[in-house]
């Protein structure tokens, strides 16, 4: 894709913009306050273990 339009991703900052998003994200004290009750309902269910294996149990 970068033959067609003769730039990188590089080229246009969406590795600063990315970053810079996701330190927005992961420092603001609002989505953390937001997300500690799904993240409690997830471990109750059994957290990522639980979760990989019922996809496991739909692939097979």
């Amino acid at each position: 894709m970068e033959e067609e339009i003769g730039a990188s991703v590089a080229d246009v900052g969406l590795p600063e913009a990315l970053r810079a998003a996701l330190d927005d994200l992961v420092t603001d004290p609002e989505v953390a306050r937001r997300s500690a009750q799904p993240r409690a309902d997830a471990r109750s269910e059994g957290g990522t273990r639980r979760a990989a294996d019922l996809i496991e149990n739909m692939l097979v």
